[in-house]
């Protein structure tokens, strides 16, 4: 399968694990709030109506779950290092390194911790594996940061 193949395959699995996901992060919140609520008061019929959202929530799971599975199944997974910078308000920053594994939708052999990156700069799969990076740090973790290195799993 190419990049492009894998990359079409995983965005129609997102576009309907998408509204499933929602769905069910929104009954976990309800679970979690009338539960809450069902215990300080100890009224009966909270408890019916916790039955009913669980009840709808174990019937969405098994949905959520078969399409998580497929999506991972076509993803590749990488271990990155990076190093983001943190800043305060009173002007200080404060650089931390930080090593995470991620999930692409990019196939690449690529290996810095132990190759350096002089092999990898020319690679057309390694550039879109860095931009894949790249965007998901940028979007949720840092708007200042460097991507250190990298390595297939």
């Amino acid at each position: 399968m190419t990049n492009i193949e894998r990359a079409n395959k995983i965005e129609d699995i997102k576009n309907k694990l998408n509204p499933i996901g929602q769905k069910k992060i929104l009954l976990e919140t309800k679970l979690k709030l009338l539960k809450e609520q069902y215990f300080k008061n100890q009224k009966r019929d909270s408890i019916e109506v916790v039955n009913k959202i669980e009840n709808e929530y174990i019937l969405l799971l098994p949905q959520f779950d078969e399409l998580y599975i497929e999506l991972r199944s076509y993803q590749k997974k990488y271990l990155v290092q990076y190093t983001g910078e943190l800043s305060e308000p009173t002007s200080k920053t404060n650089n931390s390194q930080y090593l995470e594994e991620l999930f692409l939708n990019t196939e690449c052999d690529i290996d810095t911790f132990t190759n350096n990156w002089e092999g990898y700069m020319a690679n057309e799969d390694a550039t879109k594996v860095i931009e894949e990076i790249h965007s998901f740090i940028y979007k949720c973790r840092f708007t200042k940061f460097s991507i250190d290195n990298i390595k297939s799993l």
